[in-house]
């Protein structure tokens, strides 16, 4: 999955849960360095604190109510997309005195660690909208995006992009779950939010060099299928993200 589209997904869904719960659990990716929240300033000095745990707590001596995670579901340019800074991640908190923030990362290369240094920063959102948004369960409209894309995609040859598709559709499908090397960084949800997250994860092709924007894009062109290809591999990022959204505000 993308680097910042996972983390904010991770850091969403373990601060809801810690709200049911009051336990917060997060863990950093093996590519994450120094984590880094930047927290406005309330009666003092804003303050800035080193860990995902430190982060929470503040958030609940601010009087935190609510919290959930919104991105953009359409991209203009998905050769644009990159592992970070290109998603349009955003967290929201809502707070006991009406006040809502909101919380957007930047990630910066640490060659030295070989990993990446994220700074996380609140910012006050003035005439913030009443409503929480609700993201219904698209399981459905996703499994037909898969199964049109993975036609596609082995019409134009692609065997591991064709495989990532099916395997999406298969999670989705009621099928065995997926073999999880690093099942720490898996957001605790339910059944069926679980296999819809999965299921983005795995069919989470886009980005630069290698992936689906690319040789496939260039194929596509060639056989006269580009009309295809652009329709699907927006729908594919349309559905994958809302399905995404769905299954962590869903905690």
């Amino acid at each position: 999955m993308n680097g910042e589209v996972g983390f904010a997904c991770r850091l969403t869904a373990a601060a809801r849960l810690a709200l049911k719960t009051g336990e917060f659990d997060f863990h950093k990716a093996p590519y994450e360095g120094t984590l880094s929240f930047v927290m406005c300033a309330r009666d003092k000095a804003g303050v800035t604190v080193q860990s995902p745990a430190l982060w929470f707590k503040k958030l609940r001596e601010y009087g935190l109510t609510d919290i959930f995670m919104i991105m953009p579901c359409t991209i203009k340019n998905r050769k644009m997309l990159g592992f970070v800074n290109t998603s349009g991640c955003t967290i929201f908190a809502r707070f006991s005195d009406g006040r809502t923030t909101r919380f957007s990362s930047m990630w910066t290369m640490d060659n030295s660690k070989r990993g990446w240094n994220v700074t996380v920063t609140e910012e006050i959102v003035n005439n913030a909208p009443a409503d929480i948004p609700v993201f219904a369960d698209n399981t459905e409209e996703l499994k037909k995006v898969l199964s049109d894309i993975g036609d596609l995609s082995e019409k134009l040859g692609f065997a591991p992009f064709t495989e990532c598709f099916r395997k999406g559709y298969e999670v989705l499908n009621g099928g065995e779950l997926p073999e999880i090397p690093l099942k720490e960084l898996v957001p605790a949800l339910p059944e069926k939010q679980l296999r819809l997250y999965l299921a983005a994860d795995i069919s989470d092709v886009f980005g630069a060099m290698g992936s689906w924007s690319d040789s496939p894009a260039a194929v596509a062109a060639e056989k006269g299928l580009s009309s295809d290809y652009d329709h699907l591999s927006d729908l594919l990022l349309a559905q994958n993200r809302y399905a995404l959204l769905h299954a962590v505000n869903y905690v």
